[in-house]
């Protein structure tokens, strides 16, 4: 099955709050849910949980994109290169490169994008 993000919840999680990260994003029967924990103008931070069977096929990004596996095991493939992400496993797609997600069961990720020509400066 195609990749459809099923259900989003785009509000910020509170700042300055202990959160529990595995259990932000619930898995939903046969759907993909999205929540953003972070989102600015130049970066987001999100969460995507995958009910078992629900596959992300060829998503292609102009912008680099860091996966984090937060629980289980998934496959993906970018740039033909087939990698096995296992919990706490974290990998960089560069940008354009068409990648595809696949897992047999249920597993969540967690997605770091930060765009170029950002430019930050840091009070010392």
């Amino acid at each position: 099955m195609p990749f459809k993000i099923n259900a989003i919840d785009t509000n910020e999680l509170t700042k300055s709050q202990l959160q529990v990260i595995v259990e932000i994003s619930p898995y939903i029967l046969n759907t993909v849910f999205s929540r953003t924990i972070i989102k600015k103008t130049t970066s987001n931070i999100s969460r995507l949980s995958f009910d078992a069977g629900q596959v992300l096929e060829e998503l292609t990004s102009p912008i680099a994109n860091c996966i984090q596996t937060i629980d289980v095991t998934f496959e993906i493939l970018f740039d033909n290169i087939k990698q096995l992400l296992t919990l706490g496993d974290g990998i960089v797609i560069p940008a354009y490169s068409p990648t595809y997600f696949n897992s047999n069961l249920q597993y969540r990720m967690m997605t770091k994008i930060i765009r170029s020509g950002c430019k930050i400066n840091y009070a010392l």
